[in-house]
């Protein structure tokens, strides 16, 4: 239960709204809520639907910060639907962590999971490692209050990793964060300590630069848990120096939740000290602020932390009364048949998860396919080409072997002009021609033989007559 009571939610990836305290200058959220109701309602006359899911998107958000949480709810479940009436993956992801933040503050444990579940399908889909990491750490604290410590611890954990793989120091800071508030239920508060250490050096490490406003938040978280492990390891003194700072800020910010937490802490640690009435003081506070910000969680701590007091102050009617509302309570925000509807939860969205893996699978058998069809397809192509070099450089060898060209000295008759072969016979030039190369001789009559051989006979052919 201490979880929530302590937690930061963080809404979508990149926009972290924080229980802590605010710079004294910021505006009030319900400023803001008449000019975004007026856009909005203007947007819906323009049917302008992009336009519409934003502004109802940012006035749940500016009902968050006023502790509205119902209020919010309304607004963002409608934001959420118009963009998956659109078709905006990206949209709906971010607006179901808000949707699933703002059940998990009312204490609607079942549904919180059930919203966060639905916006980690879309991140782990589109490989968003920020995204993934936000979300698995607010189902890590939803597991954490409902006592699952195992399946908490296992999700801190790889909001931890998807955080370091993120490169974003908030991140990384709130998902150590988380995870040093389940150590720390666990008992482990030396591995505890070490998260803690690393979360506000994540926080403060300028990837990206951190605002006043972050930097109160990272602060007041890691306070407030380093105070949850002074008490638990026995330095109460220390604890409620700790909480006394957060809850200062708290109302300098003028913020309900911040008090409420603070104060619940505080009332623990004046119990730890003996101070039963000034615990007393500190759960009417916490009580008071829980029932104007509509959180079941911190109204149920409050009243069993009332009920305890009051019966060590002798105090019997009050100390039943208070026992009576928080039973109550109870057994509407842990009730034992949602514990069922969240298994189911689980199955659904394990089969999810394989259906998807399925089919990555197939899409990667497919690509593999495809692949292996290219390559034998390239294969081919280069057998035939390979076939097609090797013949050409047959056929060039072939035309080399039957290309002869002469060279050297060639002997020849200075009488009759016969030439001699290599194996000394003398044979008539167009027979020695013929047989080293591919030329063809016919055979004509020059001008100075014609009329030495014909006389007066003697007719010269012209110039373009073909021999014979």
């Amino acid at each position: 239960m201490r979880t929530l009571l302590r937690s930061l939610v963080v809404f979508a990836a990149g926009a972290a709204f924080s229980p802590g305290p605010v710079p004294a200058q910021s505006a009030s959220p319900a400023d803001t809520l008449p000019a975004l109701r007026a856009a909005a309602a203007a947007a819906r006359s323009a049917h302008d639907t992009l336009a519409w899911a934003g502004l109802l998107e940012e006035l749940g958000l500016a009902h968050w910060r006023a502790d509205r949480f119902d209020s919010a709810l309304v607004h963002l479940m409608a934001s959420r639907d118009l963009s998956a009436a659109r078709g905006d993956s990206a949209a709906v992801a971010r607006v179901s962590n808000s949707v699933g933040s703002s059940h998990y503050q009312i204490g609607n444990f079942e549904l919180a999971l059930q919203a966060y579940m639905r916006s980690l399908a879309i991140r782990t889909a589109d490989g968003n490692a920020r995204g993934q990491a936000y979300l698995h750490a607010n189902i890590a604290k939803a597991y954490q209050d409902w006592r699952q410590f195992d399946r908490a611890l296992e999700s801190a954990d790889s909001g931890v990793t998807f955080a370091d793989a993120s490169g974003d120091g908030h991140t990384l800071g709130y998902a150590l964060n988380t995870r040093a508030d389940i150590l720390a239920d666990l008992g482990r508060f030396a591995d505890a300590r070490a998260d803690v250490e690393r979360s506000l050096a994540a926080y403060y490490s300028g990837r990206p630069p951190i605002s006043r406003r972050d930097s109160l938040s990272a602060w007041s978280i890691n306070i407030l848990l380093l105070g949850e492990i002074d008490l638990a390891s026995g330095r109460p003194d220390d604890a409620l120096r700790r909480f006394g700072e957060v809850y200062d800020w708290a109302l300098k910010g003028n913020t309900l939740r911040g008090q409420a937490n603070a104060a619940l802490q505080m009332a623990r640690a004046n119990e730890a000290l003996g101070r039963s009435r000034a615990a007393v003081e500190d759960y009417r506070r916490a009580l008071a602020a829980a029932d104007r910000t509509g959180n079941r969680v911190y109204r149920l701590e409050a009243l069993h932390g009332l009920s305890r007091v009051s019966e060590r102050l002798g105090n019997a009617p009050a100390a039943l009364r208070y026992a009576r509302q928080h039973e109550a309570l109870r057994d509407s925000v842990f009730d034992a048949r949602a514990a069922q509807r969240v298994a189911a939860i689980e199955l659904e969205a394990e089969a999810a998860r394989q259906r998807a893996a399925a089919r990555d699978l197939r899409e990667q058998q497919q690509v593999q396919a495809a692949a292996l069809r290219l390559q034998r397809v390239l294969t081919g192509l280069a057998v035939l080409l390979l076939v097609i070099t090797l013949l050409f450089v047959l056929a060039l060898l072939r035309a080399r072997r039957e290309v002869r060209t002469l060279s050297g000295f060639i002997p020849i008759c200075a009488n009759c002009k016969n030439v001699r072969d290599d194996a000394g016979y003398w044979r008539s030039v167009e027979e020695y021609m013929a047989s080293r190369s591919m030329a063809q001789f016919s055979h004509s009559i020059c001008n100075s033989c014609g009329p030495k051989l014909y006389g007066d006979d003697w007719d010269p052919p012209s110039a373009a007559a073909t021999p014979g």
